[in-house]
């Protein structure tokens, strides 16, 4: 989407075969695909949250169950 950015990685190593450096991608909404979907690569997604009630919710928010959000804190 529009609003997300790539903070680092998306690129293609000067590697034989089909690679992606690891990515972070900042910036999304819960509800991006990219952050909903399965992501199949070196990827993570970055969401803020200020409290950790929201975390948890964001988190157990996720058909497969596979997100997760941490604090810096």
């Amino acid at each position: 989407p529009s609003h997300a950015e790539v903070v680092t990685g998306a690129g293609r190593p000067d590697l034989p075969g089909f690679w992606i450096t690891p990515t972070v991608i900042a910036g999304l909404d819960r509800s991006d695909e990219i952050v909903r979907e399965e992501v199949f690569g070196p990827v993570v997604t970055v969401q803020r949250f200020t409290e950790e009630a929201h975390a948890l919710e964001m988190a157990n928010d996720s058909r497969y169950g596979r997100g997760y959000e941490a604090s810096a804190e």
